[in-house]
C-alpha cells in the first residue's frame, strides 16, 4: 500500500509542467511549512486603463502558489527562521 505522500509525489512528477511545480518547490528553500496560495492579481496603468501584469493561479500545475512561511522561530520551520 502506498502512503499518501509518496501518492502525491508521484501525482506531482507526472503532471506535464512538472518543470513549475519543482521551481516553486526550490524557491521554498527549505521551508517545512509552506503557505499555499491561490487566487488572481491584476496591475493596471491608471492613466490608460492598460493591463500591464496579470497572474493567476489556475495556471499554476497544482492551482496554487507555494511561498515560504517565513515563521522565526526555529522550533517551528528552521529553514526561515535563518
Amino acid at each position: 500500500m502506498t502512503s499518501p505522500a509518496v501518492r502525491d509525489l508521484l501525482h506531482l512528477v507526472n503532471l506535464p509542467d512538472f518543470g513549475r511545480v519543482q521551481q516553486q518547490i526550490e524557491r521554498l528553500g527549505g521551508c517545512t511549512e509552506p503557505v499555499r496560495l491561490t487566487g488572481h492579481t491584476t496591475t493596471v496603468n491608471t492613466t490608460t486603463s492598460e493591463v500591464l501584469r496579470s497572474y493567476t493561479t489556475s495556471d499554476e500545475p497544482t492551482r496554487s502558489l507555494l511561498t515560504a512561511c517565513g515563521n522565526r522561530r526555529s522550533s517551528r520551520c528552521p529553514a526561515c527562521s535563518c
